[in-house]
């Protein structure tokens, strides 16, 4: 008998269903997964609870030096791979995974191009390589955003870090402050210091970005098994190094009232709510 996984979708139920993997009701509005398979020439459709699997042990495809690995081999362990992802961690796990970081990278960026406004504002001529850089990192972003989503979901992203940041402005307005105050006391001589804040911000998304990746790292550690290497992004390093250069000759240190800012940021990022269509 041939079985093959055509699509996969995670809808919210109009309805109560049950699943088809543990027999237990999938309640009216909990999100769940929907499988669709072609299996001996017929289309069948299996809904089940995230964290509910019918996984069979496959030889996964390996990339071993001077041996081909097919476009379709490829791809079939792509799909393995997200189905994997999708049958082990629950819904809200797997926005967590995939979709907070998106938008935490966005924000940064929202704070970055602020940075980059200022600049232009007030016609500082000795930034002018730096913002080049700065446009020239968000186009490389971007380009490999385009590998994974449509332009559709690029300004959903985009729309959803400024929202985020409308939402929140309180907890923004009060981070930003308490970041002006403490370079004021450190550097009372340092001029242009909204800019040197805003890229201040920067930073510290960056770091609540790198934080909610290695609990992310430490949960799939644990469903999946084995070690799970903490992955960082080479564009936001070098990100980091620009919104360093803007903040010199003034340093940077997270204080106990940038941590506790950190720290709620990062529970606001936590519930965010996601409308996947």
């Amino acid at each position: 008998m041939s079985e093959k996984v055509l699509r996969t979708s995670t809808p919210k139920a109009n309805r109560e269903h049950v699943c088809d993997v543990c027999g237990k009701p999938i309640c009216k509005g909990e999100r769940y997964l929907n499988i669709t398979v072609k299996k001996d020439g017929r289309l069948i459709s299996r809904k089940t609870h995230f964290g509910c699997s019918e996984k069979k042990e496959k030889a996964k495809v390996m990339a071993i030096p001077g041996v081909p690995v097919t476009e379709e081999q490829f791809k079939e362990q792509v799909h393995d791979d997200t189905l994997t992802m999708l049958e082990t961690f629950t819904f809200e796990e797997n926005m967590a995974i995939a979709f907070v970081p998106l938008i935490m990278t966005e924000v940064a960026w929202y704070y970055a191009f602020k940075v980059l406004k200022y600049t232009a504002d007030n016609r500082i001529s000795d930034t002018l390589k730096l913002s080049r850089q700065v446009k020239a990192l968000r186009e490389q972003y971007l380009t490999e955003c385009r590998k994974d989503l449509d332009t559709a979901h690029i300004k959903k992203m985009e729309n959803g870090a400024v929202e985020f940041v409308k939402k929140w402005q309180m907890d923004f307005t009060l981070m930003w402050y308490s970041i002006n105050n403490q370079l004021k006391r450190e550097s009372p001589d340092l001029i242009h210091l909204d800019m040197r804040t805003d890229a201040c911000i920067t930073l510290t998304i960056l770091d609540v970005l790198y934080q909610h990746n290695r609990k992310m790292d430490e949960l799939m550690s644990k469903k999946l098994g084995g070690e799970v290497p903490t992955y960082i992004n080479p564009i936001n390093d070098k990100l980091r190094t620009c919104m360093e250069a803007y903040v010199a000759p003034a340093k940077f240190e997270i204080t106990e009232h940038v941590k506790t800012s950190m720290k709620i940021l990062h529970n606001r990022f936590a519930k965010i709510e996601f409308d996947v269509k």
